[in-house]
Parts: structure tokens; sequence; C-alpha cells
């Protein structure tokens, strides 16, 4: 890579494994300072030197490796070199919309969720719903979806919506190609068989609902909206393991 020393030789070389990656929302070729949070991951637990190459990403697709020309505690400089555009890592794009479960549970669901690959995640407000999102838990999230995305080695971060009614996030079902609803009973189709059937559907929007489930009034307004009723396991799942399980379905089944 042009302006990047790739090999420092034996004691410093890390072409050989994943190269360290950083965050960085304003991508370019050139020189750029991480963030402070990036910075402080880099020169203390990373426990990085001045050239040694790592990889930059914008969660928006876009990925950089760069050498770092300057490094202190609180200051890092890279020179990063091409900008080279990333393919998500799933051939589908899921929007999980979600009753959130409680505060301590959150965290699970935003971070596993984001290794998987899912597009966004939509929090919904319904009856029966135990918890909301401020700005603060949002802004909390971002930072467990950076740290995801770095460890999973991806380009992309999740879309993190503010909570929304579920009226308003179904008027946007029409732009979906599938719609689906998280639902435990016995007698509607297991999720594998109904994406089976639906093979050519790349963007699909999921609802997820609370731990007491939607209800009846709530069921039949996702439904009339042309979700299609999915089981996901034989048996009752926690939110946050539902939306786990949902995506690792669908972002794993192949599309045609």
């Amino acid at each position: 890579m042009r302006g990047c020393v790739v090999s420092r030789g034996a004691k410093g070389d890390n072409s050989g494994m994943s190269r360290p990656r950083f965050h960085h929302t304003a991508l370019r070729s050139g020189e750029l300072e991480l963030d402070a949070a990036e910075a402080r991951h880099a020169a203390g637990a990373r426990r990085l030197r001045e050239g040694d190459v790592v990889v930059l990403f914008d969660g928006a697709g876009r990925e950089a490796d760069a050498e770092l020309i300057a490094l202190s505690s609180r200051r890092v400089v890279v020179r990063a070199g091409p900008v080279r555009e990333v393919p998500r890592a799933a051939a589908r794009e899921l929007t999980l919309t979600v009753s959130l479960p409680s505060p301590t549970r959150q965290d699970m669901l935003i971070e596993k969720c984001t290794e998987l690959g899912v597009t966004a995640i939509q929090p919904i407000r319904v009856e029966r719903s135990v918890a909301d999102a401020s700005t603060g838990r949002i802004e909390r999230w971002r930072r467990i979806s950076v740290a995801a995305a770095k460890q999973s080695q991806q380009a992309w971060l999740p879309d993190l919506h503010e909570p929304a009614a579920i009226g308003e996030v179904l008027e946007r079902a029409g732009e979906f190609e599938l719609v689906l609803l998280a639902d435990p009973s016995s007698d509607v189709q297991p999720l594998p068989t109904l994406l089976e059937q639906r093979r050519q559907a790349r963007t699909i929007l999921a609802f997820v609902g609370p731990e007491g489930g939607f209800t009846e009034q709530e069921r039949a307004m996702v439904i009339s909206c042309g979700a299609q009723p999915c089981r996901l396991t034989p048996t009752i799942l926690r939110v946050e393991t539902a939306a786990i399980a949902l995506a690792s379905v669908v972002l794993c089944q192949p599309h045609s």
C-alpha cells in the first residue's frame, strides 16, 4: 500500500494476523487523527507503535489501510491509503424492529446483532413494553456497536434509530420486500421454511414483541400490513434471544 509500511521486520510485523481496526467517521486518504476513545484503544489496550499498520472503517461500508505516524496516550495520527468499498457480509438487509428488553439485556442485543450484520435496529413502543431508550442509552449502543464491528471485522454499523410507535414503523412496511412477525404459536411456519419460500426477498423488516407478547390488536395491525408470522424455535424466547435467533437465520440463509 502506498504511503504505508506494511512490514517492519520480525519484531513489529503484524501481516500474519488480522490487523487492528479503528472507527473513523470521516474516512479519506491522507493524514487523519483518531478520536479520543479510539486513540486510547490504540495506545493503551492494543499497545500499538508508530509504523504499525491498522485498518480504518467508517461504518458505512468504506475502509482503508493506514500507518500510525504519531502516537501518544491522547493523540494518534495515521496516514490512510486508498479507501475501498466493502459490501455487506450478508446477502440480505434486515431491519430489526424490537420492543426493548430491560436495560441490563439491551447491550447483548445490540452487540450480537451488530456482529451478525443487522442493517438497522428500530426500537418500538407497544402496550406491554418494559423499557425505552434515552439519548444517552442510544449513545451507549453506538459505542457497543463500534466495538462489535471491530471485533467481527465489519465495515458496516447498524443504523440505530430513536424509539417509535409501532404504527409509525408500519407506515414504512411497503418499502421492504418481506415483513416478518416473530410468533411463538405452534401453527405458524418455521422461519427457515418461510425464507426458503421467499428466497428472492432481499430487504426484510422483522418485528419482535415484548416479553408479554404483542396484544391481539397490535398483532392484527402488523399482519394487516402484510407481515408473515413465523416461528423461531419450539420454545419461548426472551426478547434479546429472539432478536439474535431471527437475525442469525435471516442473515445466514442464502438469498437468490
